[in-house]
């Protein structure tokens, strides 16, 4: 009898257990080329799509965006934006656009695997423009039928931009709320302009609402580009500047419909590490994936900052990440079927 009562308990604990399993989905767009038409399977980026227990992770594609892919490799970069104010000068400021919201946009989604709900709570991700390209952007998410703007933030990494006076991203309020404005170099002259591309940034957003929260189905994040620039005194027409987006990482967390499947769960994870958050760095991988041979870490801008080959498969892989600092971290195992990242938090 009392064999059977201490089973009841562990049952009755084990149900008790939080069944919610965080994940972090990490878009590099490696595979993205440059070439013309654009990627290999049009529209959609050819990298695989990240892993994650719970989830089912779609590919970002451009739609209403033909095939046309900028110049370059490793980023999402489209043109074919609409023109939404003219030349660039010293004054210029949001008001004085005339673009508006189109149907051209980057889009993904996000779906729960059977018996999860899924809940997405923000996104990090880098951006960056043509000279021509749109000075404005939004996201936007299915829960409310893609009408309202995601609550923006943006920091600025200044020792690793690319030009020497390059332009600052600003975060609208008022009737803009929310919305991402390009705005101009530090120093304007007539040898810096316009705009050049600004890369090593960091642009967040936060998801809320009961149509992102515990979903059964698919969740749609879109990012709106647009008010591109025209030439001289050009407001109308297609401008062939571009938009780029690059190492994406969508946050959010995946949660059974029963505890009692918190068991079953625990074993099916495709990647685990402990301790997790490590004080030492040095950190267990434990993993179910096949046919691997590197594991990669990466940061927050999407450096690789730490990998580590391996001769064959293991179950369990030790990393040593002491000379890291602290901070949060992504750890991806790359398989011939996709990628799979595991978010990894570095507290000393």
């Amino acid at each position: 009898m009392i064999k059977k009562l201490l089973s009841i308990a562990l049952i009755v604990a084990a149900c008790q257990i939080s069944n919610a399993q965080s994940f972090s989905l990490y878009y590099p767009f490696t595979n993205c080329a440059n070439s013309f038409p654009g990627p290999a399977t049009g529209s959609v980026d050819p990298t695989p799509a990240p892993m994650a227990t719970g989830v089912v992770s779609g590919s970002f594609m451009a739609v209403n965006q033909g095939t046309y892919t900028s110049n370059g490799t490793g980023y999402f970069g489209w043109g074919g934006f609409s023109v939404g104010y003219a030349s660039v000068t010293p004054t210029d400021t949001y008001t004085n656009m005339t673009g508006a919201i189109s149907t051209k946009y980057y889009q993904i989604s996000i779906s729960p695997a059977s018996g999860y709900n899924i809940t997405v709570s923000d996104m990090l991700f880098q951006v960056s423009r043509s000279s021509a390209g749109p000075r404005n952007w939004v996201v936007r998410t299915s829960g409310d039928g893609y009408t309202a703007n995601c609550a923006a933030s943006y920091t600025a990494l200044g020792a690793a931009i690319t030009s020497s006076n390059a332009p600052i991203v600003s975060i609208l309020t008022g009737t803009a709320t929310n919305t991402f404005f390009w705005t101009k170099h530090a120093v304007f002259s007539s040898t810096n302009t316009p705009e050049g591309y600004l890369s090593n940034n960091i642009c967040k957003v936060i998801f809320a609402g009961a149509g992102v929260t515990n979903q059964t189905s698919p969740i749609g994040i879109r990012f709106f580009p647009w008010n591109s620039v025209g030439a001289g005194t050009n407001t109308t027409g297609i401008s062939g500047g571009t938009f780029r987006i690059d190492s994406v990482i969508i946050n959010g967390t995946a949660t059974l419909s029963t505890g009692l499947n918190k068991v079953s769960h625990d074993l099916n994870a495709k990647l685990k590490l402990y301790p997790n958050p490590s004080n030492d760095g040095d950190v267990i991988i434990e993993t179910s994936a096949k046919n691997y041979s590197k594991i990669e870490v990466i940061n927050i801008t999407g450096a690789i900052v730490a990998s580590q080959n391996v001769s064959f498969a293991e179950d369990k892989i030790q990393l040593n990440l002491a000379t890291l600092p602290t901070g949060t971290y992504f750890v991806k195992i790359t398989t011939p079927t996709g990628v799979i990242t595991e978010k990894l938090v570095i507290s000393k």
